[in-house]
């Protein structure tokens, strides 16, 4: 089941900017009372961005985690 929007809650205006910029990209909509909120903390490094990215775009498809193909 698709979740039609998602509401983020984060200590930092910057990284808050940063996420709403990617996910208008991927066309995942935000709202403050979503179906999904998510606490996003303590993102220092591009990794934890994207790890904390891919969670977001994830839950917003209705799934836990992606799938992943190992080659």
């Amino acid at each position: 089941m698709k979740i039609k929007n998602v509401s983020i809650t984060t200590d930092s205006p910057k990284i808050y900017r940063e996420f709403l910029s990617e996910l208008k990209k991927r066309n995942v909509k935000l709202s403050e009372k979503g179906e999904v909120n998510i606490t996003v903390n303590n993102v220092r490094t591009k990794e934890d961005f994207l790890k904390a990215l891919g969670k977001i775009i994830a839950l917003s498809r209705g799934k836990e985690e992606f799938n992943e193909l190992l080659i």
